[in-house]
């Protein structure tokens, strides 16, 4: 008992008893290979063996799918009696199906293989996306006051606002360009500028007051 797919435009084409159940869509019973198709004695015997006399096709299909060929072959000629045939017959259609839902799985794993690859793909985009967004909202509040810097992420283009009475203090580095050319490091000038930052930045929550601006040289 062999079972094959017909995989190949060539095969479908070939003048043989796969083709022709292929084509036909049919099953093929042959008791006597010499007699019934004399012409195709040796094409099937170099294929098969020297000695086939019997041989029989059952296409193998699901709904109107065709998935390949369950083929029988004997040395024997009338070698299939009517309830064998139902046997072959049954089991053709059994292992279609079967063939049919192996198929179906591996398509079905495949899909989720690439689903799941997709899916890691977009979270890592959103995990990047994330991460500038967070790198964008700092240095927004590095810039301006947290109270401005969110209407502005609300959609406000144009911020005026009055105050009364207002007290605006400017503090300088006073000789920061010259004990800035001293430092061994770039690095020891971050240390100490973050410092200083941080110290105001505190101040600054402390008492309620609002950062405006950090400028330097």
């Amino acid at each position: 008992i062999l079972f094959y797919r017909i995989s190949t435009q060539r095969s479908l084409n070939d003048k043989n008893f796969s083709a022709l159940c292929y084509q036909d869509k049919a099953e093929i019973i042959v008791q006597d290979l010499q007699k019934e198709y004399p012409n195709l004695v040796s094409s099937i015997r170099q294929l098969w063996d020297e000695t086939t006399e019997s041989l029989s096709y059952f296409p193998l299909k699901v709904e109107d799918r065709f998935i390949g060929i369950l083929t029988v072959q004997s040395h024997e000629k009338n070698a299939y009696s009517e309830n064998q045939l139902n046997v072959l017959r049954t089991l053709a259609s059994y292992i279609g199906i079967a063939i049919d839902n192996a198929d179906a799985y591996k398509n079905l794993s495949k899909k989720n293989k690439q689903l799941n690859e997709n899916i890691e793909k977009i979270n890592s985009l959103n995990e990047g996306i994330e991460r500038e967004r967070q790198k964008s909202e700092k240095l927004l509040l590095n810039i301006l006051p947290a109270s401005i810097a969110e209407r502005l992420k609300a959609g406000e283009n144009v911020i005026s606002d009055f105050f009364p009475e207002a007290t605006v203090m400017f503090a300088d580095l006073a000789g920061f360009t010259k004990m800035s050319a001293k430092l061994a490091s770039p690095e020891k000038l971050v240390i100490i500028l973050n410092e200083i930052f941080t110290e105001f930045d505190e101040v600054a929550n402390r008492y309620g007051l609002e950062k405006i601006k950090t400028i330097g040289d």
